[in-house]
């Protein structure tokens, strides 16, 4: 029986999201180097260009690893793709006329649905969708983990602030 509910976070992309669910994160997670995956030599041109792109991206943020080679190739392969049929669709129509003289839908507006979900799943277990992204924290190069003490005085002041508002 598999496991129910939505898939499982990575620890590192629940520490950039600040733990929202405060549940203890988990200890026994192997640790694996945060690092730029060797590129597959079967991308083409167009998902090899968005596989250095987003790896420049993704790096700073100590979200991809050696092991994210596949996924992150399938999300580039599925960009390529629906970069490709999208571009397609473009240059002809959305509907077209079958041999018989009917307007039907364009085979390539289904070919680039299709790449576009599996792009989506993708982003999403690698989590990049705009959703996963605004709930991230993302620490800033330079700054500090806040200390008990900073959050004391943020209490702290708020709480002045409240009292100065009442006044």
């Amino acid at each position: 029986m598999g496991r129910r509910g939505p898939p499982r976070k990575p620890t590192a992309l629940k520490k950039l999201m600040g733990n929202p669910g405060r549940r203890p994160l988990p200890t026994h997670e192997p640790k694996v180097e945060a690092a730029i995956p060797d590129c597959p030599a079967h991308l083409d041109e167009l998902a090899v260009y968005e596989w250095e792109r987003i790896s420049r991206e993704l790096e700073p943020l100590g979200l991809l690893t050696r092991l994210d080679r596949a996924a992150l190739a399938m999300y580039c392969a599925s960009w390529s793709d629906w970069v490709r049929y999208s571009e397609k669709v473009r240059e002809t129509a959305a509907v077209v006329k079958s041999p018989s003289g009917y307007p039907i839908l364009n085979p390539y507006v289904s070919l680039a649905d299709r790449a576009f979900e599996r792009m989506q799943r993708t982003l999403r277990g690698l989590g990049l969708t705009p959703g996963d992204r605004a709930s991230l924290h993302v620490e800033v190069p330079g700054s500090k983990e806040p200390t008990d003490f900073d959050m004391w005085l943020a209490g702290r002041r708020a709480r002045t602030t409240e009292n100065d508002d009442e006044s």
